[in-house]
């Protein structure tokens, strides 16, 4: 069985809902005859889903796949279209300008004619969107794969005028973590100008808003260090003017029969081309020295990175001639013969990169061997001062060793990075010279400073969650402070990978108390931006390290905060199941506050998952424990969610009840963002009860409150539901100056979804 077609110009939230309705009808069923095969509590939800105003979460789809012998994905496409047009921005009001992410044009680029002439003409002025790679002979990194597709690509930014899409994927990263591609088209969708909170949580459902988004566009999409096909499809556009560029180690041949791939393979450069750019870095002694700049060139490999190291070398030394370089190039071969191996083509390129090492003072070699220690992708100067326990004074002047001799690369002011072959080597060093105990305290010093900079962050973000004390540390550079939660959210944002990954990396070297307590950090930076898959990664390994330390609050705690990722991407059985576990283990320890908080976050989740019966009694419990723990504030906040589980039952008037105790509560506490939730669940329990004239009150309150603490987005929720009473009321021109006022507020937060779909009400509002 299929389901009935629906009007190619009806929206795809109502075209789901249609189809939905179309389905039941078929069968002569009525609403709640599909409570029990759908799961489902109440029939309020099926209306909704029906109606379009929601949009069914994916267990349901599947059960109503099931239950209507549908094809399985029928419904779910619908579904995953259904979010990218929710979550779309609307054309006519998108302020986001055209993305330009290109890395800065590279200087003194040298040869690849011929290939730049296949790019153009693939690329260019190709009539097709097919994508095309640039690989490696062998798999080389550092052979000028990113440097020609960058060159080609400011080359041609004018066939381009929506904008260029860049992202590293980190295919081939030493730490073995690839960009997922969730991530990866996660943060394509922000440049295109979609709110992080509105974002689908899904990879499909990502993928089908990024398509759609890229639909009309002219574009070019740069994949930088791709790892293999099934990272990369994700990320085609399927739009006619676009084109994709792809630099990869791997071949990805799995992309030539499906996509139709297109592949420039690179060689090392021919020696008239290695020649010329150690000219261009060296000056008149190469020219005036050409059989030893040949030579230079071939014990160089003719390898891009290689070379320009070389020549870096010779340049920063006004006494040294080409001849010279030539022999202690080849004396040096000799001492770094224990990380050389038969047939190893990287063989030459660590000469070439022991010789530049072999110059640097101590203080320098030893800590570009400790940034190959990090698993991240770049460090701040205060990070790198905590990595090797030096002062501000001494780390700058090592990185500017560093940085001199193209060792490490300063791509903006005050972060540092390693090219992935230099981190590679870097790291076999830090192995062959640095104990295990050096090795251990340097990432320990890192992992420190991040975790004090991030517990500073959690009490900025949310000075209401009890703070989080990291372990006694001596910190070199003190870690980071934040005058307001901006900035700390701003900190987080920019040092998310860096954070990934130290978390990650914590258990290797056994700093399981950081290892836990350092995602635990991040929770309110998580809450409220999400990264899913960041979110989840972090608090698996911290649960790991909670359970490995034998401490059962840190690793309830964890899981906690595991469920609350789980939840808003609807994944409802997981949140499930990590609260649960949370709450044995609470119980285990016997701390009850933390018991009562997480069964306040399951009878929520139960709420989400449109199960109100489930989340009242779980919520009831709850609230008993906070109030035998006399916690004011944990009884009103579950107070309240009871109100609203209530009402989605029809029950208005226990709704009320419930949230008038809330609000009591509330006002004791003088919590006004509290106070405003409750008063707007009593408003909302009277106009279900009939009452609208008594509920206008109540809402227009809960609109005030809203904005005295500048909660801009409950504000614009509670204008919605002032417009809802004055509908009812039968005044529409005020209901339609307030769904006006919602709309400017969702729009300066960036939800153009809702911009839309106020649109739509408000169409309706104006014809009454």
């Amino acid at each position: 069985m299929t389901p009935a077609a629906t009007s190619p110009s009806e929206p795809v939230v109502s075209a789901l809902g249609t189809v939905l309705r179309r389905l039941r009808r078929g069968r002569g069923l009525a609403q709640r005859d599909l409570l029990q095969p759908l799961h489902l509590g109440s029939h309020s939800a099926i209306v909704d889903y029906e109606a379009g105003r929601r949009i069914p979460p994916e267990a349901v789809i599947e059960a109503y796949e099931r239950f209507f012998n549908l094809t399985p994905g029928t419904l779910a496409r619908l579904r995953e279209q259904a979010l990218a047009e929710r979550a779309a921005p609307e054309p006519a009001h998108a302020s986001t300008p055209a993305p330009r992410q290109l890395p800065a044009a590279i200087e003194h680029f040298t040869g690849r004619t011929g290939e730049l002439v296949r790019l153009d003409r693939l690329l260019r002025e190709s009539g097709t969107a097919i994508p095309v790679v640039i690989s490696a002979v062998n798999g080389m990194g550092g052979i000028g794969k990113t440097t020609l597709a960058v060159h080609w690509a400011h080359q041609a930014r004018d066939s381009f005028p929506d904008g260029e899409l860049y992202i590293d994927l980190q295919g081939f990263h030493p730490s073995g973590h690839p960009v997922a591609a969730e991530d990866a088209i996660g943060r394509f969708l922000t440049a295109l100008g979609v709110p992080e909170e509105r974002m689908p949580a899904s990879l499909d459902g990502r993928t089908v808003l990024y398509r759609t988004l890229m639909a009309d566009r002219r574009m070019l999409v740069l994949l930088d260090n791709a790892r293999d096909a099934e990272q990369v499809r994700p990320l085609l556009p399927a739009a006619p003017h676009c084109r994709v560029l792809i630099t990869s180690r791997s071949r990805l041949s799995g992309l030539a029969v499906r996509e139709g791939m297109q592949r420039i393979s690179l060689e090392t450069l021919a020696l008239r081309d290695a020649i010329r750019l150690l000219r261009r870095t060296i000056g008149e002694r190469a020219v005036a020295e050409p059989g030893a700049t040949a030579a230079l060139a071939e014990l160089c490999a003719r390898h891009p990175l290689a070379l320009r190291i070389a020549a870096e070398r010779i340049a920063g030394d006004q006494t040294m001639t080409v001849t010279d370089a030539v022999a202690a190039l080849s004396v040096a071969a000799n001492r770094l013969s224990e990380l050389s191996v038969e047939d190893d083509e990287t063989a030459a390129i660590r000469t070439v990169f022991g010789w530049s090492y072999q110059t640097l003072p101590s203080p320098a070699r030893r800590m570009f061997r400790l940034l190959g220690l990090h698993d991240g992708p770049d460090l701040p100067l205060a990070a790198c001062g905590a990595l090797s326990d030096l002062s501000e004074e001494a780390c700058t002047e090592a990185l500017a060793r560093l940085t001199d001799s193209n060792l490490a690369e300063e791509y903006t002011p005050g972060r540092f990075r390693l090219h992935d072959l230099l981190r590679l080597f870097a790291h076999e060093r830090a192995l062959v010279e640095d104990s295990e105990q050096d090795r251990t305290a340097a990432v320990t010093g890192l992992t420190d400073w991040y975790l004090h900079s991030a517990c500073t962050a959690r009490v900025t973000l949310d000075p209401h969650l009890p703070p989080l004390e990291p372990p006694v540390a001596r910190l070199a550079i003190p870690a980071q402070r934040f005058a307001d939660d901006q900035a700390a959210l701003a900190w987080c944002e920019l040092e998310r990978q860096n954070l990934t990954a130290i978390a990650l990396q914590a258990q290797q070297f056994n700093l399981n108390e950081q290892g836990w307590k350092l995602p635990t950090a991040l929770f309110p930076f998580f809450d409220r931006r999400k990264h899913f898959g960041d979110w989840i990664a972090t608090h698996k390994a911290a649960a790991l390290c909670a359970h490995q330390l034998g401490d059962r609050e840190a690793e309830g705690k964890v899981l906690c905060n595991l469920g609350s990722a789980y939840r808003p991407m609807r994944r409802f059985d997981e949140a499930v199941d990590n609260y649960e576990r949370a709450i044995v283990l609470m119980r285990e320890v016997g701390w009850r506050t933390g018991e009562a908080k997480v069964l306040g976050n399951l009878a929520a989740t139960h709420a989400d998952a449109d199960r109100p019966e489930d989340a009242i009694t779980v919520g009831l419990q709850s609230f008993t424990l906070f109030k035998e723990l006399d916690d004011a504030w944990g009884q009103a906040l579950c107070l309240s969610n009871l109100g609203n589980s209530y009402a989605r039952l029809g029950r208005f008037d226990e709704a009320q009840r419930s949230q008038q105790t809330a609000l009591d509560l509330f006002r004791e506490l003088k919590d006004q963002r509290g106070m405003s939730r409750a008063v707007n669940g009593i408003g909302i329990a009277m106009a279900r009860l009939g009452k609208p004239q008594e509920a206008l009150a109540y809402v227009a309150e809960s609109v005030r409150g809203f904005a005295e603490t500048g909660d801009v987005h409950e504000e614009a929720n509670a204008l919605c539901d002032l417009a809802s009473v004055y509908r009812d009321l039968d005044q529409p021109h005020e209901a339609a100056a307030r769904l006006r006022e919602a709309s400017r507020l969702f729009e300066g937060l960036g939800e153009h979804w809702m911009v839309a779909e106020l649109r739509s009400t408000l169409a309706e509002v104006t014809q009454q």
